[in-house]
């Protein structure tokens, strides 16, 4: 089969692991299939790219957030920008214009929602790559729980109609897309899920604790989060580990990493013995490295935690409530057979379209 140029465009400039590495997953699925040449568009928006800098600027409240963690942060986002130079292939719009691209793929995260990629809710060409000519496909794109109005959704059936494959990573956003536009939406896993067994580990290193430990890892901080964290601590009598770039002292932590880069988060979820978090790709990576979690249910990220753990018989770890049952799900598994069975799928349909 003929070496492809493949051009994908994904939100990964960004101070989120999970966009990260969700980028870097597909990015290597691509680049590994019949080795092909990937490169990835540089083209952040404002919205996002304002974020990734350790002293933000745009609010005085954001500026005096970072001024208190000046340096912590600024070791981590130098720790993402080390990663994004090793590990991608970036290119601008211009530049696109010398290569002969085969295949243009927009990746996952909420590359669809407007509330997350712009300030007047507006859908952005680069993630649909507008005015260029070449196959397009979208794999486990994601517009979170965001519905179009008419004007939007005018906007985005001129925009998909020249894709021959669209998935999403939620469920029932495939649902709605497949009945608002004329296209046969499918669901696939997010992009960290879809790789063998193993692949996460070969990024880590030796240098983290060794001992058993509960792994916090949050983006927003919540009394049901802080109060289960301290009450499973508690019961179980281990140190607690967070991965945080904010200090929360309501929890009772024994060491807070503020300064975690993608190698540092990877450590963490590799040496837990159990894991707390209130984030997707939290979820994710605990179920990448085989540990026993609990989600912690803030509103947030609802579709998509249901969409991917009612595929693998992994509802009962979605906590909408501190209670005593916490300690039994934390410890009841999920189904791992069926995540190889959505993995599967997953990446046939995507190698059906390479």
């Amino acid at each position: 089969m003929k070496n492809k140029n493949i051009l994908l465009s994904t939100i990964y400039k960004a101070d989120n692991y999970g966009a990260l590495f969700q980028a870097y997953s597909l990015n290597y699925f691509l680049q590994q299939k019949h080795q092909n040449s990937v490169f990835i568009l540089n083209s952040s928006p404002k919205k996002i790219s304002r974020q990734f800098t350790a002293l933000r600027t745009y609010s005085f409240k954001a500026f005096l957030k970072d001024l208190c963690r000046y340096h912590p942060r600024k070791q981590m986002i130098n720790k993402f920008k080390d990663f994004i130079t090793e590990n991608f292939n970036e290119v601008t719009l211009k530049e696109t214009s010398d290569l002969k691209i085969d295949l243009c793929v927009t990746g996952s995260d909420q590359v669809w929602n407007p509330n997350i990629i712009s300030f007047n809710n507006q859908l952005l060409g680069d993630y649909f790559f507008e005015n260029i000519n070449a196959k397009k496909i979208a794999f486990s794109a994601s517009l979170g729980s965001y519905r179009y109005n008419d004007e939007q959704l005018s906007r985005f059936n001129k925009l998909i109609d020249s894709y021959s494959c669209i998935t999403v990573r939620e469920q029932d956003t495939a649902t709605y897309l497949s009945e608002v536009t004329s296209h046969d939406v499918f669901n696939t896993l997010d992009p960290t899920l879809i790789q063998p067994e193993g692949f996460w580990n070969k990024l880590t290193t030796d240098s983290f604790i060794k001992k058993d430990y509960i792994l916090v890892y949050y983006n927003n901080k919540t009394k049901d989060l802080t109060e289960t964290v301290n009450q499973i601590k508690n019961k179980l009598n281990l140190p607690v580990i967070v991965i945080n770039n904010w200090y929360n002292s309501e929890i009772n932590s024994d060491k807070y990493i503020r300064n975690a880069g993608p190698i540092d988060f990877l450590n963490a979820f590799k040496n837990a013995k159990y894991i707390i978090t209130n984030t997707f790709h939290g979820v994710c990576f605990s179920i990448n490295f085989k540990k026993e979690f609990l989600y912690i249910d803030n509103g947030i990220h609802s579709n998509r935690m249901t969409s991917l753990l009612s595929k693998v018989d992994g509802l009962h770890k979605i906590i909408t409530k501190n209670n005593e049952a916490c300690i039994n799900n934390l410890t009841k598994s999920i189904s791992y057979e069926k995540l190889e069975n959505e993995k599967n799928l997953s990446t046939r349909i995507l190698m059906e379209h390479l």
